[in-house]
């Protein structure tokens, strides 16, 4: 968030991580800039997003990201992740996070 050119390393990163860190960059762009923001947003709503599969001994449907709330690790549908955080409706960890970054 602190570095000379965030918006430019959370651009690379949406396009270039895992689906859980391309959501991480996402974040950082709803920070940043809502309009950049919105127009990636849009974009990963088009998308179906990652493949089915396995990580740590969990199995992912496609289009689910495990996410963690708190310290509780679940799956989720990568588009409603999305639309949460469109709405603001998300962790309260990142709620908090949030107020304090567009209060500096």
């Amino acid at each position: 968030m602190d570095s000379h050119n965030p918006i430019e390393l959370f651009k690379q990163l949406l396009h270039k991580a895992n689906p859980e860190g391309q959501l991480y960059a996402l974040y950082g762009l709803y920070v940043k800039d809502r309009n950049l923001f919105e127009e990636e947003a849009e974009k990963l709503k088009t998308d179906d997003g990652p493949p089915a599969g396995w990580e740590d001994f969990t199995s992912l449907e496609k289009g689910q990201i495990r996410f963690g709330r708190g310290c509780i690790l679940s799956r989720k549908d990568r588009h409603l992740l999305v639309d949460q955080m469109r709405r603001g409706d998300f962790d309260e960890a990142f709620k908090a996070l949030t107020a304090t970054l567009e209060h500096q």
